[in-house]
């Protein structure tokens, strides 16, 4: 028993609502939304044209960096450019020539500078007063 959507399957085949050719039903993807049982109503190939022209192009590495240092920190992609010269190019605290992130207070958000990403790691628990003090009676009992 054939269901109400399901389109009719023979040597004609089925024609394609875009380009209006008739082509065998292996050229026709299923249809997914639920509730219809049967194939698409354009081709593979038209669905394909279809979809090409829909999607927006790919954005570069750099332009999601800068959305991201804008959203994150408030800094524009010259600021953050500003603050690595004025710091060498050197992370804040170690001083060694590394990809630099951008530390910042997580109770003001306030950019305090940056840092390489173990600095900036090793700053992230010691910004926890409660933690430190912890750390610190621990190592003092090992020594």
């Amino acid at each position: 028993m054939q269901q109400e959507n399901t389109p009719p399957s023979g040597p004609a085949g089925k024609r394609c609502s875009r380009c209006a050719t008739v082509l065998p039903a292996a050229a026709f993807g299923p249809q997914l939304r639920s509730g219809i049982v049967g194939l698409r109503t354009y081709c593979r190939a038209c669905t394909r044209a279809y979809y090409r022209t829909r999607t927006r192009p790919r954005l570069s590495p750099e332009y999601h960096r800068a959305r991201s240092l804008l959203r994150r920190y408030g800094l524009t992609p010259g600021q953050y450019a500003g603050r690595a010269i004025r710091q060498g190019g050197q992370c804040g605290i170690c001083g060694l020539e590394r990809r630099l992130v951008v530390d910042h207070s997580h109770r003001s958000g306030v950019v305090r500078g940056l840092l390489c990403l173990t600095c900036n790691a090793a700053i992230a628990i010691l910004d926890n007063p409660r933690w430190l003090s912890q750390a610190l009676r621990y190592l003092g009992s090992c020594a």
